[in-house]
């Protein structure tokens, strides 16, 4: 049995601290969107089960640019492209964030990718942290669990669309995952 937790974010590090110490929750790994004011103002509120998986409102799925009556076969087309099975609809993936090479990336369904760089430098003895947003054009178009997931964008597919990433392209174990709606 997997309990679900429904915190505000404003909440979220002190709940946290709290959790990590009488082992209320097996793992809790920190939520990004806890450090971000805008993050806070978007989603006032956050749910996290046992794993440390955060999971925000997510909508319906869809495939962008795809039809209603055919974003089931893009979606089976994009799986092939991978050469893996498209998942059912239950464990099909919105947004996941994952690191890479100290990069902290968003990788969101119909959105282009983003995320942040950190840096740590000595300054007058001390280090110092910094943050520097990064950017991609490539539009996602799918997510597909496993390990690694699989990330495909539009990059390579639309004319004028370039990526530093390749298409598709292996994005690890995500450290949060946000899968679509269930369909009612």
């Amino acid at each position: 049995m997997i309990r679900i937790h429904l915190l505000q974010v404003s909440a979220l590090p002190r709940i946290l601290a709290r959790s990590k110490a009488n082992g209320f929750w097996q793992e809790i790994r920190e939520n990004p969107l806890s450090r971000s004011p805008q993050a806070r103002s978007q989603y006032p509120f956050i749910i996290i089960h046992e794993r440390g998986t955060a999971m925000l409102d997510a909508p319906a799925f869809f495939v962008p640019a795809a039809t209603l009556e055919t974003q089931e076969s893009v979606y089976t087309q994009f799986a092939k492209w991978c050469g893996i099975p498209a998942p059912p609809t239950d464990k099909r993936v919105y947004s996941i964030v994952f690191s890479h090479d100290g990069e902290i990336w968003h990788a969101t369904v119909g959105e282009s990718m983003h995320g942040t760089r950190y840096s740590t430098h000595k300054m007058k003895g001390k280090k110092v942290e910094r943050s520097q947003p990064v950017n991609d054009p490539a539009l996602v178009l799918a997510i597909f669990p496993g390990s690694p997931y699989i990330v495909v964008t539009n990059h390579l597919i639309a004319e004028n669309v370039h990526s530093r990433w390749a298409n598709p392209f292996l994005a690890g174990e995500p450290k949060t995952i946000t899968r679509f709606a269930n369909p009612k």
